[in-house]
């Protein structure tokens, strides 16, 4: 009998699952919208074990979002904590995953696994320091320095750091903990709460992506100067937009300035702000690559 490993990328607006073989290939995958908690875990599941067809699961990866609890030995261990998203705070995906699947299942959080699936297959397979900061339902970043995701008491929160406002915005931000943090002001709820029109449907030339790649630029100078990294990969939703990576590269250049410029592109020219190798594939090959590699330890 053939042995597969699961990997489930929880975010806040949907689950996506899939099966993988030992060697890294996806073979199977399906996305659920994110409803309520139990329900939810328990789609994946089915799916999961409907899709195995004899094969034998032998462990999951989950990369989900948070904010969790990744304190090992903690009683919330595994827990989602403060979230605006309804009925999830408190809620344990681990525990409620590895009860459906009977199997054991190893947790980062959604851009944690990002980053982790971009080092296995993706943009940053030979890069041992780099960033990932995902634009979607929220603003994540994770930090991978030194071949490792860096936590410490949590994971790094810097989605949540503050920015200076674009002169004319007088939106108010949506952060239901901050108001006008970077999340507050550059996520995909905060474009439709401010613009009333979800990001896809602006047109390029919008004044939207003036301030999207404003803030988010702030954002890569505060982890350059933070976190010292070789690259910085920048994903999620939001970042389909057209154009919007080449506005953020520039006005990042502009606010780096003569004091660290050749961050943007290295001594070759090649650029160091770049997007997923993977796509939005990132976090489910990252779910895989922490199950394979507990797997093996």
């Amino acid at each position: 009998m053939s042995e597969v490993i699961a990997a489930v990328e929880g975010g806040g607006t949907n689950f996506n699952c899939a099966l993988f073989d030992l060697e890294g290939r996806l073979l199977v995958r399906q996305r659920f919208a994110t409803a309520k908690p139990k329900a939810t875990i328990e789609q994946c599941a089915a799916f999961i074990k409907q899709s195995r067809r004899g094969s034998r699961i032998i462990g999951a990866g989950l990369a989900c979002f948070g904010p969790l609890d990744l304190r090992r030995g903690s009683s919330s261990y595994g827990a989602i904590l403060a979230t605006p998203k309804p009925g999830w705070e408190s809620f344990k995906p681990k525990a409620s995953l590895e009860d459906a699947l009977e199997v054991p299942v190893s947790l980062t959080t959604d851009v944690g696994g990002s980053a982790l699936g971009e080092h296995h297959a993706g943009v940053a397979r030979n890069t041992e320091d780099f960033v990932y900061i995902t634009v979607g339902t929220g603003i994540g970043v994770a930090a991978f320095l030194g071949g490792r995701l860096l936590e410490g008491a949590s994971h790094p929160e810097l989605g949540h750091c503050s920015v200076r406002r674009v002169a004319g915005d007088s939106f108010l931000g949506n952060c239901p903990f901050h108001g006008d943090c970077v999340s507050g002001l550059a996520s995909g709820p905060a474009i439709e709460a401010r613009w009333g029109k979800r990001g896809e449907e602006l047109p390029p030339e919008h004044r939207a992506w003036d301030f999207e790649s404003a803030y988010l630029a702030q954002l890569c100078t505060t982890a350059i100067y933070a976190y010292a990294p070789q690259a910085v990969v920048l994903g999620g939703g939001v970042m389909a937009a057209p154009g919007l990576l080449d506005r953020i590269k520039i006005k990042l250049g502009k606010l780096l300035g003569a004091y660290h410029d050749t961050f943007v592109v290295d001594a070759a020219g090649a650029p160091r702000v770049v997007a997923p190798g993977l796509g939005g594939d990132s976090a489910l090959y990252g779910a895989f690559a922490l199950a394979r590699s507990e797997l093996e330890r």
